[in-house]
């Protein structure tokens, strides 16, 4: 339950930045259109006044249809996202809203130990090490168990005999034999205990794989949260990029 609930808080956040990144595109896409018939309009008047030339219009007006082409691939993205957004929300509104960037992140402060016992008891991958173990040890008690298998033998049977068939028919009882026996393997020329070694190699092995792939996930989740500070820096950098190049966008 908790894997599934960690799996739809990362699923609704990624749509939701999918919605975002979408609708950014979408306003970059106006800006240029905005500037793109500004350009033009001035270029055709100074067509007009001698002072250009009909190529540099004509480049103007590609650019004016390219950011056009450029808004409607970004309606049609946020459209996208947005109906992966309901999907996932399991919302069957129509309507289409204005998302807003959050104002601040969370500050997470997480523990590493703690992270990696949660991955072991979450994570499919750890289950399916434990599995290949469990199979490997019964694989190794199954050669075992065959090579120190021990094979009982019993028969019975009734005879008799006479001076026609049948009389041979009559009275059988007065005759009878039982025999019981077994067999156990005195030399195998090494087989027996080649199987047990092998399957103990391959369990063997499993064991070393198996931690060789859980000492590669703690170090991807030591790295990640490594490099979680810096992430985190970078936001705020973005965010302060963003709000000068706006600053300056408006004072040009």
């Amino acid at each position: 339950l908790a894997l599934q609930t960690n799996q739809f808080s990362y699923d609704v956040c990624r749509v939701f930045f999918d919605v975002l990144d979408a609708q950014s595109n979408r306003q970059l896409a106006a800006v240029n259109l905005d500037n793109a018939v500004v350009n033009l309009t001035q270029e055709k008047r100074k067509l007009q006044l001698g002072t250009s030339a009909e190529d540099k219009v004509l480049q103007l007006e590609i650019q004016q249809l390219n950011s056009q082409r450029e808004i409607e691939a970004a309606e049609l993205a946020i459209q996208s996202a947005f109906a992966g957004l309901r999907l996932i929300v399991n919302n069957k509104d129509t309507l289409t809203y204005e998302l807003r960037v959050p104002e601040s992140l969370p500050i997470l402060q997480l523990n590493r130990e703690k992270l990696i016992e949660e991955a072991k008891k979450q994570l499919p991958v750890y289950i399916s090490f434990q599995r290949k173990l469990l199979e490997a040890k019964s694989n190794t008690a199954q050669v075992k168990a065959q090579n120190n298998q021990v094979n009982l033998m019993a028969s019975y049977g009734l005879t008799n005999s006479a001076g026609s068939v049948p009389g041979i028919y009559q009275n059988p009882n007065d005759q009878q034999r039982f025999s019981i026996g077994f067999s156990v393997p005195l030399i195998t020329w090494g087989k027996k205990k080649n199987s047990i070694t092998a399957a103990r190699l391959q369990e063997k092995q499993v064991e070393l794989n198996n931690k060789a792939e859980e000492a590669k996930l703690v170090a991807e989740i030591t790295s990640i949260l490594n490099e979680l500070p810096l992430l985190q820096k970078n936001v705020a950098s973005a965010k302060r990029i963003d709000t000068l190049t706006q600053k300056r966008y408006i004072v040009a």
